[in-house]
């Protein structure tokens, strides 16, 4: 009996090792090659895009590479146009791929006209957005905050009102700076020139830090199925309480943007492909088109949805006096050193915190 159950074992493993092999989605095999387009044109303010190109699921490099057009522009429906100047940045001196973006002084858009994006790229590759309405946004009515019960996030929510039935469909990004200081405050530090230590004047301290980041979640609501055309406690950060964020003191500002129901769908679609990539569940790349479009090659799947409108935005500051869970879990090891050490020691960018025995 013992024989006949090993044999059938060996029999089996087989078969079900077989079912076992790596998932290839069919249709993006090129998805690398795919043109994506961001940005939104901004009416009262200076529009950013980005054109880039899609990175394949396959790719080690999961780097964008933006790409240098031969020409970027808005223009209205009339064929005024307002060119978008190029800027090059890299992250150091050392770094060979540049990145680029433009911008567009749109200050003085008619905000009764419609517009559209048109990027030239080398060959004569042009590619276009449809033509849309500026669309206005409210005021954002108020910014809050509360801590969540198990006290492990400080919780930021938006909070607005449409007066315009039509525009249900609400998209927000934001920007925060935040001030926090360094675990000791060195009082010295060593001149290599003199072989001493000398006091560091408080100008120069650098125990007050700051920093300063923007969003990267894709935001949107409808109040399509509500009885009132309104946004109560909209989630648009979670703040860990390990987080320096909140530390000292916190500074959120928030931009809010009224869409179209196709945009909205579209920021829907790409927000679902982000949360869950590779899920049978997941948009298709044929449910992610937007309303960009390549001229000369309409077939040409191309990524990327342009709005125009008039944002309204509220900062909201949040001072360690009133959100008080930060905790702080950063390791900085304390040592003493011999005088001769002191060299080394700043040579790997240390700072003397504090001297024992000094005359």
């Amino acid at each position: 009996m013992k024989k006949r159950l090993i044999i059938y074992l060996f029999i089996l493993l087989p078969v079900i090792s077989s079912c076992i092999y790596p998932f290839e989605p069919k249709g993006l095999e090129k998805s690398e090659s795919i043109i994506t387009v961001e940005g939104d044109i901004i009416c009262g303010d200076t529009s950013v895009f980005t054109i880039s190109r899609s990175i394949n699921l396959s790719d080690n490099n999961k780097s964008l590479v933006t790409l240098k057009a031969d020409s970027v522009y808005v223009e209205d429906e009339n064929g005024e146009k307002i060119a978008a100047a190029v800027v090059e940045s890299r992250d150091n001196n050392f770094d060979e791929k540049a990145r680029y973006k433009y911008v567009a002084d749109t200050k003085s858009l008619n905000p009764d006209l419609r517009y559209r994006l048109v990027v030239v790229l080398p060959e004569s590759s042009v590619y276009l957005s449809e033509y849309v309405p500026v669309l206005q946004s409210p005021p954002i009515d108020s910014i809050t905050y509360q801590v969540t019960s198990d006290r492990h996030a400080l919780r930021i929510m938006v909070h607005s009102v449409s007066e315009v039935d039509s525009l249900k469909y609400f998209r927000w990004d934001f920007e925060e700076d935040w001030e926090f200081t360094a675990r000791y405050f060195a009082e010295w530090r060593y001149d290599e020139r003199t072989l001493s230590l000398l006091e560091i004047p408080f100008s120069e301290n650098r125990y007050y830090c700051w920093k300063k980041d923007s969003s990267k979640d894709i935001l949107v609501f409808n109040t399509e199925k509500l009885d009132k055309n309104r946004v109560d406690a909209f989630v648009v950060k979670d703040i860990d309480y390990h987080d320096d964020r909140i530390s000292l003191l916190y500074a959120i500002t928030v931009r809010q943007k009224m869409i179209t129901k196709r945009g909205y769908e579209y920021w829907s679609n790409i927000r679902k492909n982000n949360d869950q990539t590779g899920g049978i569940f997941s948009p298709q790349p044929s449910e992610m088109s937007g309303n960009v479009y390549s001229l000369h090659n309409p077939s040409e799947p191309v990524i990327g949805f342009i709005s125009a409108c008039r944002p309204s935005s509220l900062r909201k500051f949040i001072s360690r006096d009133y959100v008080t869970i930060y905790k702080d879990v950063s390791i900085c090891v304390e040592d003493t050193l011999d005088v001769k050490k002191w060299q080394t020691a700043y040579s790997q960018g240390k700072d003397v915190a504090y001297i024992i025995g000094k005359d």
